[in-house]
């Protein structure tokens, strides 16, 4: 009965320092920066993991919202880490993820203004599956700003049937698509 106890008291402790930190949130803005960031998996140029220098490159640009691109949340390329957690948890802004490929490669945003709302689709395409992550942000209690986050197909080397030419038409696809979506969620162009 005593081990019992100690186990059960043991879990509560281990869930109790590791629940994620409190958001604290940028109280009163008067200016807010947004930004956008490739972050290609976590890796620089020559594929050397740099978590560190994008938090840093993130914190020393005073973004309080920040879009991120080709984010991965626990793939095995990427050491099983779950990038956008773990720069929000650097950085102490919250974070919403979007996945776009394999449930566990995508959109994210990362934000000290407190995030009312967020969802996403996954956009048309014939290459590498991409999408749109739309999230509501709360800057005043009574205002909301909506940012959309998107990354587009790039293009690779010719193989099989699909051609350089097919891939050029691809962008104009998504983003004929994205158009699309931001009409239908703001009737009679209302932003």
């Amino acid at each position: 009965l005593t081990a019992l106890v100690l186990v059960i008291a043991a879990s509560f402790a281990a869930g109790y320092l590791a629940r994620p930190p409190v958001v604290p949130g940028a109280g009163s803005l008067e200016v807010m920066r947004v930004g956008t960031f490739n972050i290609h998996g976590g890796t620089d140029e020559y594929f050397t993991a740099s978590l560190d220098r994008i938090a840093n490159t993130i914190f020393q640009s005073g973004a309080n919202v920040v879009m991120l691109q080709e984010a991965e949340a626990g793939r095995i390329t990427s050491f099983g880490v779950d990038q956008p957690l773990w720069l929000a948890r650097r950085l102490g802004m919250d974070r919403r993820f979007f996945p776009t490929m394999e449930g566990l490669r995508g959109l994210a945003v990362l934000s000290n203004v407190p995030i009312a709302y967020d969802d996403g689709v996954l956009l048309d395409g014939i290459s590498e599956q991409t999408g749109l992550q739309r999230v509501q942000i709360l800057p005043e209690p009574d205002h909301v700003i909506e940012v959309y986050n998107t990354w587009l197909s790039y293009l690779t080397e010719p193989t099989g049937d699909l051609t350089l030419a097919d891939q050029e038409q691809d962008r104009p696809r998504q983003l004929n698509h994205f158009f699309q979506i931001i009409a239908d969620h703001h009737q009679n162009g209302v932003l």
